[in-house]
């Protein structure tokens, strides 16, 4: 009888090693991640991250951003007022501008995107960029919080019309992505 009394403690210990094993494996698979380089506030550092679908990250070599079109939010500054508008005058208080600083057409996808940002975001917006990258769209916000300033990436989910978060950077900007 005695025996089992330290038989039934070791094999938990074991058990509960193996699932610390493999959640360890699981948050750490990054099959499906992309990669992210963003330049710190404070030095101006440029750090490279790879990021998985877990949100978990690790610091990786220098890489080359992909190439993409940035598209450049303006006048999306008062983010009660867009969410007051009607969607006919969103394009008025919230337009999307190109390198050349041209204003760009809304498609249906950029008209969801500037409308999601508009329900998610509840702060003064610094800086708004919409990137397309291989037919895919990526948000990056930065917003004005005081003592915190963060930047979140995201990425638009085409089929459920979502905006659904990558990684909350703190003081670090997204200047550039990278698919695997």
């Amino acid at each position: 009888m005695k025996k089992y009394y330290k038989i039934i403690p070791i094999g938990a210990l074991i058990i509960l090693v193996l699932l610390l094993f493999i959640n360890y494996l699981y948050i750490n698979d990054y099959t499906n991640s992309i990669y992210v380089m963003t330049q710190k506030d404070e030095s101006g550092k440029i750090a490279y991250y790879e990021i998985n679908d877990r949100k978990n990250y690790r610091e990786v070599e220098k890489f080359k951003p992909a190439k993409s079109k940035v598209l450049t939010l303006n006048n999306c500054y008062n983010m009660k007022k867009v969410k007051e508008e009607s969607e006919t005058s969103l394009e008025e208080l919230c337009t999307l501008r190109d390198s050349q600083n041209d204003a760009v057409y809304l498609t249906q996808d950029l008209r969801n995107i500037v409308s999601l940002i508009g329900k998610k975001v509840h702060h003064e917006i610094l800086v708004g960029k919409v990137i397309i990258l291989d037919d895919d769209y990526y948000v990056v916000i930065r917003t004005n919080v005081n003592w915190y300033s963060p930047c979140d990436l995201y990425k638009y989910n085409k089929e459920k019309k979502e905006l659904e978060i990558i990684y909350n950077f703190n003081k670090e900007e997204v200047v550039g992505i990278k698919l695997k």
